[in-house]
């Protein structure tokens, strides 16, 4: 069960980092409508081989945290601070029109060079695992470890998939969702801050 509940939670996070508009997806779109959709997936799994070294990344970086936290209360301040200063950033600032036709890379290298350079995909994925560690959902033992990693870069492929398959309808809903991604981002990394906050003042 352990293992199962590793497996969809890897999912889940990858899942939920992917789904809004990024250098990655509008890559894949790109490539699915203008070029073939074998090429957008060359990306996908260049760009998943990026998420599961940044779920290693963020497993050990969270670790770190999780430990400051339980032998520093001030810390929590400063996580609370860092949590809704980025927050803000995001809420405040304006999108960017990224085009990710500039980028001469092709293929899995493409994936991988755009993944490599969304850091808000890494920072993600450092609040993620320490929240996972905080409220002790999931021991990271070797297996549950694999079927984690297992379960995010299925969940990113699925997403990416997605992307390739649907590119024409997801097209047409791009403006909407594109307008509003930053600010999507900085309402949950406010929300996070708050909740660390409240816990420092009533636990």
């Amino acid at each position: 069960m352990d293992l199962i509940f590793a497996f969809l939670l890897g999912m889940a996070l990858a899942i939920s980092v992917t789904i809004p508009f990024g250098l990655v997806n509008l890559s894949v779109l790109e490539s699915a409508l203008s070029i073939s959709k074998a090429e957008s997936m060359r990306i996908a799994l260049g760009a998943t081989l990026v998420e599961v070294l940044f779920a290693i990344i963020a497993i050990f970086a969270g670790g770190i945290i999780h430990k400051l936290l339980i032998s520093n209360p001030l810390v929590d301040l400063f996580s609370f601070a860092i949590l809704f200063s980025i927050g803000l950033f995001f809420w405040l600032k304006k999108k960017d029109n990224q085009n990710p036709s500039k980028y001469s890379l092709t293929g899995y290298t493409k994936g991988i060079v755009l993944n490599l350079v969304s850091v808000q995909v890494l920072l993600f994925w450092v609040i993620a695992i320490s929240i996972v560690l905080s409220k002790q959902l999931m021991i990271f033992s070797l297996a549950n470890l694999i079927l984690f990693l297992l379960g995010a870069g299925t969940g990113k492929l699925i997403v990416l998939s997605l992307y390739s398959w649907m590119g024409k309808k997801i097209t047409s809903k791009y403006q909407a969702f594109n307008a509003n991604v930053n600010r999507i981002i900085g309402a949950i990394l406010i929300a996070l801050s708050v909740i660390q906050v409240v816990d420092i003042i009533f636990l």
